[in-house]
């Protein structure tokens, strides 16, 4: 059952990125299907971030460390706060895209987020 590895950098490279905040994206990846798990992305590392939902309203959000870095764990609370102001978004696309096979669109933020800590 020969499975084919993905690195990080190729993980990167081919992710679909669904809202850009400066250097930071929540993006989809076609390996990465489980409803409903987006990856978020800083400087080429990444997050896999899973979406926990009870009774059709959002509830929080678990992340996996890839590998074993601060840099983007301490990045956790911006992709929490972009998850929550554009999960209707990020809902719409993840369906467009593993259900109706259409290319979402990125969602480009070029005003400052209030990231309270």
């Amino acid at each position: 059952m020969g499975s084919t590895q993905l690195n990080r950098n190729d993980i990167v490279e081919q992710c679909i990125k669904v809202v850009q905040y400066f250097e930071t994206s929540i993006a989809f990846h076609f390996s990465f299907n489980q409803p409903l798990q987006v990856i978020g992305i800083r400087d080429n590392q990444f997050l896999v971030l899973q979406l926990v939902f009870s009774q059709g309203r959002y509830q929080t959000t678990n992340f996996t460390v890839v590998d074993d870095n601060s840099e983007i764990i301490a990045e956790l609370k911006l992709f929490q706060v972009l998850i929550e102001q554009y999960l209707d978004f990020i809902i719409r696309s993840w369906v467009d895209y593993f259900l109706f096979n259409k290319q979402p669109s990125t969602e480009v933020i070029e005003k400052r987020l209030s990231i309270n800590g």
